[in-house]
């Protein structure tokens, strides 16, 4: 026998203070261990390199290369982690990745941007963010949007370049300045529609209107003349000036009609980010927050900026317009699409303009 430090070794049995272990036992717990040790380090290399992979897709850095391995290995990954907590049906998604990367095994099938949503589902989400726009003024001639058919062409191809495939134009319908109907905006809608047809230009276009909370606003309401878009949201505008006393009245009105109020641009409304409780206030009342992209970019003031950025923040956020008037709107859409303030909504919101 031999002794060391108060542990005793006799015939393949270790002593220590009156208490007696087998060595084959003691062996297989040292082996069990530097399994697990070796399991934790290979799960924390695995992390890493999917992190790695993800910040490279966030970045949408052109010059990172992610071949297809890499790919189908982040697909598998966000796949894997969403079926586990899922329903079964949920696998069918598995297929359907494998098909399109199997399908063609020459060409590049890009993943540029993993959207994770505040409710934290995984959703593979390709370049760029936005394939819907919301909000605009593109039926030329009848609101302070587009002056032309000319006009509204050169803006829907600038916003196609950017990657959007539909657009849901919005003209106002503010009776003291714009009174525009129903049928003046679809009317005009199928103008543009023909125009672009004739120039073989694919880009879906639909409408809705951006309504002006008064009281023309409210009779059209009760009438059920309003003009939606997707599962029956109805985009309204409140005054810049002063906040409207009939608020909490009118959201309670589209509800109760059946609407999904959507807010147009909340940030630019200076009253409300005096006192981010009303955005809060509001938000409780049931609507949803339409935010301009170009706030996001400080193009209409510092204050209307850190407003947009406190509602993504606060993941406020349901939906993004370009709010388009005329080209310089789109420009600066393209610029700030390109910033980290840009990409960071899609990190803490569920941005639902792609549903549409």
């Amino acid at each position: 026998s031999s002794e060391w430090m108060g542990f005793t070794y006799t015939d393949n049995v270790v002593t220590f203070n009156n208490m007696e272990f087998d060595v084959k036992h003691i062996l297989v717990g040292i082996i069990v261990l530097l399994f697990l040790i070796i399991l934790m380090l290979l799960r924390r290399g695995n992390k890493a390199k999917e992190q790695k992979i993800i910040d490279n897709l966030w970045i949408g850095d052109e010059s990172v290369q992610i071949d297809k391995h890499a790919q189908k290995d982040l697909v598998d990954i966000l796949i894997n982690e969403s079926a586990s907590k899922a329903s079964p049906g949920v696998k069918k998604k598995r297929g359907s990745v494998d098909e399109m990367l199997m399908d063609d095994e020459s060409s590049d099938w890009d993943l540029s941007i993993v959207n994770k949503p505040r409710n934290f589902a995984n959703v593979v989400q390709s370049k760029p963010f936005l394939t819907v726009d919301l909000h605009s003024h593109l039926i030329p001639g009848i609101d302070d949007g587009s002056k032309s058919m000319e006009e509204s062409i050169a803006l829907i191809l600038k916003l196609k370049s950017l990657g959007y495939s539909k657009i849901i134009t919005t003209p106002h319908i503010m009776h003291h300045r714009f009174p525009n109907t129903s049928e003046t905006i679809l009317n005009g809608l199928g103008k543009l529609r023909r125009e672009l047809d004739n120039r073989n230009i694919d880009m879906v276009v639909e409408a809705a209107a951006e309504y002006y909370l008064d009281d023309h606003f409210m009779r059209l309401l009760v009438k059920g003349d309003i003009l939606t878009f997707g599962d029956n949201y109805l985009l309204f505008e409140l005054s810049y000036s002063g906040a409207s006393i009939n608020l909490e009245k009118m959201i309670t009105l589209m509800k109760r009609l059946g609407y999904k109020p959507v807010l147009a641009h909340p940030e630019r409304y200076l009253y409300m980010t005096r006192d981010f409780a009303e955005y809060e206030k509001v938000k409780g009342l049931g609507v949803l927050f339409q935010i301009n992209i170009n706030s996001l970019s400080g193009f209409y003031s510092s204050a209307v900026k850190k407003a947009a950025l406190k509602l993504a923040e606060r993941g406020m956020i349901d939906f993004l317009g370009s709010d388009t008037h005329e080209m310089r709107h789109v420009d600066i859409v393209d610029k700030t699409m390109k910033t980290d303030a840009f990409r960071k909504v899609f990190k803490t919101n569920t941005v639902l303009n792609n549903t549409l």
